[in-house]
């Protein structure tokens, strides 16, 4: 004979089970008990046992289903946004070379913007740059505008700047001793106190924002590829290169090779606070030296 708390219990039972408590699935083994209950309660709570853990693993089925469609749906949204990123990317450095040649035939049939036009490039890096940013959305600080490890960075900026300014000086020691032409009149060409070292500050820091923070940044985000931080640093450092072509093949390769070393710097450590430096003391020394006028024709 069936007891009577058994519908009620039961009912309880079903009741959480359909609400997703499978737990309570557990305790129809209570009804499993033969010397209590009659074979046919046994064998229905049988059912409604095994019933129960097949539902309970079906839904765990379904969560592990959903869990890796949203998982697939994130990285396909992500693919895609780096797609949008990559074509916006090389639409704009695309547009920035034709600007540039338009530029340089400029320069030719009008020699007076030899001078300034270094800074339309730049502005028109500027522009570009924005509009990257712009598009990637994503924040200031991972295109190299932080202060992380800045003091770490600025050592590694100093060490870099080292051996260069001293192969510098040792070069211009050789050049002025031997009275050769161009860097005979004095070892300091110009003053460390005037306008051009300090107006050449800002530019380091935008130059660097530009290629490393930037171009070097996009294209490292926008590539698969085993080597993709050398062709980062590499493309980056030629399209910096490239940028110098209008002075001489002399500064564009040393730029280039200059860019290399601080394209590595800042893949260690990105922030433009140590690469920065370098440039800044690289690029006033050359142009103290004399080595500036040599390579372009032209002062700084």
């Amino acid at each position: 004979m069936i007891p009577n708390d058994f519908f009620p219990k039961l009912g309880k039972l079903l009741t959480a089970i359909t609400r997703g408590d499978y737990s309570a699935g557990r305790k129809v083994e209570e009804f499993l008990d033969p010397e209590k209950y009659p074979p046919e309660v046994v064998e229905f709570t049988e059912s409604l046992n095994m019933m129960t853990v097949k539902l309970e693993a079906r839904e765990e089925s379904l969560k592990n289903t959903i869990s890796e469609l949203g998982k697939k749906n994130t990285a396909l949204k992500e693919s895609i946004e780096k797609r949008e990123f990559l074509s916006s990317f090389f639409a704009g450095v695309l547009f920035l070379i034709i600007g540039y040649i338009f530029v340089l035939s400029l320069v030719q049939q009008v020699p007076f913007l030899n001078r300034i036009s270094a800074r339309m490039i730049e502005l028109s890096a500027v522009l570009l740059g924005i509009y990257i940013i712009r598009r990637s959305r994503m924040p200031l600080r991972d295109f190299g505008l932080n202060l992380h490890n800045w003091k770490r960075s600025l050592l590694d900026g100093f060490l870099f700047s080292v051996p260069v300014i001293l192969i510098m000086f040792a070069l211009k020691w050789h050049l002025f001793k031997n009275q050769v032409k161009g860097f005979d009149s004095a070892f300091f060409m110009y003053p460390l106190n005037s306008l051009p070292t300090y107006l050449y500050v800002p530019i380091s820091l935008l130059q660097e924002f530009l290629s490393k923070g930037i171009i070097q940044t996009a294209i490292l985000i926008s590539i698969v590829h085993r080597h993709k931080n050398f062709m980062a640093v590499f493309i980056a450092s030629a399209i910096f290169g490239s940028v110098h072509a209008n002075y001489s093949f002399i500064l564009a390769l040393t730029t280039m090779l200059l860019s290399i070393g601080w394209g590595y710097i800042y893949l260690k450590r990105p922030t433009i606070v140590g690469i920065s430096l370098s440039h800044y003391l690289i690029g006033v020394v050359a142009w103290m030296l004399g080595f500036w006028d040599y390579v372009t024709g032209n002062p700084f």
